[in-house]
């Protein structure tokens, strides 16, 4: 007896050595609190249970299972190992993400889902409440697509009006801003239907309830939404059409001023850092190559085709000329083509004659010659907002102060395709793939007021390089490869103690590629020309050399 007694104290003796060890330690769920050392710091992290492939549990795509899935649940398994300290996993619904709170009210350390990076949400949305939010950088890059009968494709891509036909989206999202710039006229037509629940919007659409035509979501999303609702022979019947446009996501992580979460940060955008980018179709992802989990992360979406390539839309085929076009062809053959032969004859002979002219200028009037040559600063003003459903924003913009970029330049420019655009300078703007759209900014960008920039301001330039790289047509590796040195770039900069050396490297590595690929690209000039004032004032605030390639650009 005496003996069993000895042998059962011996057992719990060894049970609390190995507790007061860590040897138990796992990542944790609310629903599982077992094995979590209290003598270690614990990290709340939020994570979304709808949302596939990013984050959800298993009955949102293939299995039954209450259990969490999806790349955030991968990526905190490979976090586990690079902290010291237990993790417990939350849910967040939605509504709630950037509250710093979890679905039952706990504090968040940190917030992983499909959460697109904006500006506004960086100085505003994650600076309320004392939260002192900030994002990781970007670990997937994805399109905004829109899900609708394959018979209807052409109705949708040529429309003989777009107020012709109604859309869908879930309000309070990035996409909801960038759609409602899309299509401006159907905004002022109301003929905009906002859900909350995707599996709303979804159903209606495909029970042809109303006349709308498409639903628009994150492409990565929409993909996982289309496999969890719609029917296999329904999934014949419908195409999902990826938009030209890019967004990113990021991991939030809350009070970033305490240390532990300061940490907890740099442990991240370090993973994020040796991550690989996998790249499908629109939608790429970072992974690391050499972790199973995420292997099997990749092989599972796979599986259920959730990164199948959507094909690229076939334009229509080009109608054959008519008579009526020949004789057009014709009348301008004869008539407009001499008559511009001759405009350009006459205005040759008049600059001729004004060069022969003698002009005798005076001291003062060669003075005025030289200062009307200096162009007058650009004055952008903004005449049209788009209504945010949830009064914040999904793509908030921090247009409260005035940057001088150094001359008549412009800032965030997101510009993607339609018709009678009108330029688009400023902050944040997302514009414009519609009609008839008019897009402009409350920001007065002019020339330089000569005063000091703080790191503020060039944490805030540079976020405004990186959205007008992200509406440029370039070439999609030249893109990723200037937003991520970008990206890094802000976040050296936006450090307590910015590391402008690291900063500095990479502009100069935008700076380079920006300016091979004018030499291929045609459209790239452009970009090129907003963009080298914003790089040569940054690179002076970093603290470039005298005779840097930057400063002479």
């Amino acid at each position: 007896m005496k003996l069993n007694y000895w042998f059962g104290g011996f057992t719990i003796v060894v049970i609390f050595f190995l507790n007061s060890l860590g040897l138990t330690q796992q990542v944790e769920s609310t629903n599982n609190q077992r094995g979590v050392n209290e003598s270690q710091p614990i990290y709340v992290i939020g994570l979304r249970t709808n949302a596939a492939p990013i984050s959800y549990k298993g009955s949102d795509i293939s299995d039954n299972s209450d259990n969490f899935q999806g790349y955030c649940y991968v990526f905190i398994k490979a976090l586990k190992q690079k902290i010291t300290g237990n993790i417990k996993i939350v849910s967040v619904p939605r509504g709630k993400r950037f509250t710093g709170r979890g679905d039952d009210g706990t504090k968040l350390d940190a917030l992983c889902g499909p959460d697109t990076i904006t500006a506004g949400r960086e100085t505003t949305e994650l600076q309320e409440n004392g939260l002192d939010g900030k994002f990781s950088n970007p670990f997937a890059w994805t399109s905004i697509a829109a899900l609708l009968e394959n018979k209807k494709k052409d109705e949708f891509l040529y429309p003989g009006s777009p107020r012709d036909f109604k859309i869908s989206v879930l309000s309070g999202t990035t996409t909801n801003e960038v759609v409602k710039a899309l299509y401006p006229s159907l905004v002022f037509s109301n003929k905009i239907d906002y859900y909350n629940d995707f599996k709303d919007a979804i159903l209606k659409l495909t029970n042809g309830d109303g006349d709308v035509i498409a639903y628009f979501d994150d492409e990565i999303l929409l993909r996982g939404r289309f496999k969890q609702i719609l029917s296999t022979n329904q999934q014949k019947e419908y195409i999902i059409l990826p938009l030209p446009s890019i967004i990113e996501y990021g991991i939030v992580v809350f009070h970033t001023k305490e240390n532990k979460n300061h940490k907890l940060l740099e442990v991240i955008n370090n993973l994020l850092e040796d991550a690989q980018k996998e790249k499908f179709g629109s939608i790429t992802i970072k992974i690391l190559d050499k972790n199973s989990d995420f292997q099997n992360f990749i092989s599972s979406l796979k599986e259920n085709n959730l990164l199948e390539p959507t094909p690229t839309p076939t334009p229509t085929p080009t109608p054959t000329p008519t008579i009526q076009g020949y004789l057009w062809l014709l009348v301008f053959s004869i008539i407009i083509i001499p008559l511009l032969i001759w405009l350009y004859i006459h205005n040759s002979r008049s600059k001729k004659n004004k060069l022969v002219s003698p002009i005798r200028n005076s001291p003062s009037d060669s003075a005025i010659t030289r200062s009307s040559q200096s162009p007058p600063p650009i004055q952008v003003i903004n005449h049209y907002q788009p209504n945010n459903q949830n009064h914040r924003g999904n793509n908030m913009l921090d247009q409260s102060r005035e940057i001088s970029v150094g001359g008549s330049v412009g800032g965030d420019i997101r510009n993607l395709q339609g018709d009678n655009n009108r330029a688009v300078q400023g902050d944040n703007n997302q514009a414009v793939l519609g009609d008839n759209n008019q897009v402009t900014q409350q920001n007065q960008v002019g020339a330089d007021t000569g005063t000091p920039l703080t790191k503020e301001d060039v944490v805030k330039l540079l976020a405004q390089l990186e959205t007008l790289i992200q509406g440029a047509e370039l070439p999609d590796d030249t893109k990723e490869e200037v937003i991520e040195d970008l990206s890094a770039a802000k976040k050296a900069t936006d450090k307590e103690e910015p590391n402008k050396n690291r900063a500095l490297e990479r502009l100069t590595s935008v700076a380079d590629t920006l300016e091979k690929t004018t030499k291929t690209v045609e459209s790239s000039q452009k970009i090129w020309i907003i963009a080298k004032p914003i790089i040569v004032k940054v690179a002076a605030w970093l603290g470039a050399a005298a005779g840097s390639h930057l400063l002479g650009l």
